[in-house]
């Protein structure tokens, strides 16, 4: 894994499937097609997906006026393996950002800097049409393109060993005695230059890309056991005072600020909230005890919790079926009768021509459950994606599904009241009728 790939995986791994992108999106619908139409050598999937990744890297840019071809074009370019298929990714990303509700001025300079290495191709005609698009329809895109890290697990958890087989002897040698081993064919360690050289505030910042306490202590290990013994003795003790600023929840569930990138990747800016030299984080071994068995016990409730509940559903889904089994035993005796007439209406459906889409998703509608439904429109995507279906009102009909299923299985209560001798209509004035006798 190279340093390219694992800044990827944290900043915006992709999606593995077309129907992430294209359900409930017109934008990324009308995008898709204009990839069809190009006919490029690049699946649809990985135009996408890099897509997405350089619109959140462009927002995060410190320096977005600084080498934009090397950087951007560059490493699209070498990462796509197309060249035509990388001036389309950043013909829409400059669509993307410029419909954006609020450019800001990094993302303003970017703009204008790449729109210099695009101008004159022939895919900037993506670009005006995406923007043409969104405009007449009213279309914008996001406040903010949201990161999306891959899971930890995908991150190995010593990156720099796999290099380790590859390097020469000498380099072996130079890597033991903690003498940088760098070059052009070997990214030894990736973790170094992402992070740039262990920078505190740039680690903090990727580790708050993870919700949650546990996946953030599993990356915090992976980036200390990258260091060489010489870089662990330097920053020991702000990976020790890392450890417990985590475990205190001080980076769970806070939002993630713009930061900047400093030549190829980040560098954060400073966090004001941590402090190597707080007293009243200073390690306390009957405090972190306390703290270890209170989420024990909390797990343990909740473990006790789901089981009644789980329970419960079991239950209910029994009773379930005996009913729909009372209900088949009921009917039974009617379709022995009906039998003969139903297989005349079968044979005359099926001579008379074939179920159209609006009939199925209006069964679907009417009959399905959410789980089904969402198998059913699953499936239609798959069968668009094959047959290469751009039609928007097959997916406009195919997205009505799910909203007529949540409004149908929703619950509405009805009060009737017979006769009203006091009637409020305005919770901040109240009339009063009597009736008179």
């Amino acid at each position: 894994m190279t340093s390219s790939e694992l800044h990827r995986k944290l900043l915006f791994c992709g999606h593995t499937e077309l129907t992430d992108f294209l359900q409930n999106s017109p934008t990324n619908r009308y995008i898709y097609k204009m990839i069809i139409a190009c006919d490029l050598k690049v699946p649809a999937l990985a135009i996408l997906n890099e897509v997405y990744y350089q619109c959140i890297r462009v927002q995060c840019d410190g320096n977005p006026g600084e080498d934009v071809s090397r950087r951007y074009i560059d490493e699209g370019c070498e990462w796509l393996g197309d060249e035509d298929a990388t001036m389309l990714v950043f013909c829409l990303v400059l669509a993307l950002i410029e419909k954006k509700v609020y450019v800001s001025e990094n993302e303003k300079c970017w703009m204008q800097h790449i729109g210099q290495c695009l101008e004159g191709h022939r895919h900037m005609a993506a670009y005006k049409d995406l923007v043409a698009y969104m405009t007449a329809n009213d279309f914008n895109s996001p406040y903010e393109f949201k990161p999306k890290p891959c899971p930890i697990d995908e991150i190995p958890m010593r990156i720099d060993l796999e290099y380790n087989l590859s390097l020469s002897k000498w380099d072996k040698v130079k890597a033991r005695l903690n003498m940088p081993v760098e070059s052009s064919d070997v990214d030894f360690n990736p973790w170094r230059k992402v992070t740039d050289n262990f920078s505190p505030n740039t680690i903090l910042w990727y580790i708050k890309l993870y919700k949650t306490r546990e996946d953030q202590l599993r990356l915090l290990e992976r980036i200390t056991k990258a260091c060489t013994p010489d870089e662990y003795m330097v920053y020991e003790r702000y990976f020790t005072e890392m450890e417990r600023y985590i475990r205190m929840g001080n980076t769970v569930n806070r939002s993630i600020g713009y930061q900047h990138f400093f030549r190829d990747y980040i560098v954060a800016n400073p966090d004001e909230e941590f402090k190597y030299d707080d007293p009243f984080r200073r390690w306390n071994p009957y405090r972190w005890e306390l703290e270890k068995l209170t989420k024990e016990l909390a797990e343990f409730k909740q473990q006790c919790e789901e089981q009644s509940k789980a329970k419960a559903l079991m239950e209910a889904k029994y009773q379930s079926e005996i009913e729909r089994l009372k209900e088949q035993l009921a009917v039974q005796s009617q379709q022995d009768v009906t039998s003969a007439n139903a297989e005349q209406t079968t044979w005359q459906a099926h001579t008379a021509g074939l179920i159209t889409l609006e009939e199925m998703v209006a069964y679907v509608k009417e009959k399905y459950s959410k789980t089904d439904a969402d198998t059913f429109v699953l499936m239609l995507y798959r069968m668009a994606q094959a047959k290469k279906i751009s039609d928007e009102s097959f997916f406009k009909l195919v997205d009505s599904i799910d909203p007529a299923i949540r409004e149908r299985d929703a619950h509405h209560q009805t009060i009737n009241i017979d006769t009203a001798t006091q009637v409020n209509l305005d919770p901040h004035v109240v009339n009063n009728y009597t009736k008179e006798k």
